[in-house]
C-alpha cells in the first residue's frame, strides 16, 4: 500500500511543478 501510494503521489508531485513552470 505504501509503495503504491508513493508511486502515485511522487509522479504527481514532480509533474505539478513541471506543468506550472
Amino acid at each position: 500500500p505504501l509503495d503504491l501510494a508513493a508511486g502515485e503521489v511522487l509522479p504527481v508531485a514532480v509533474s505539478a511543478p513541471a506543468v506550472h513552470a
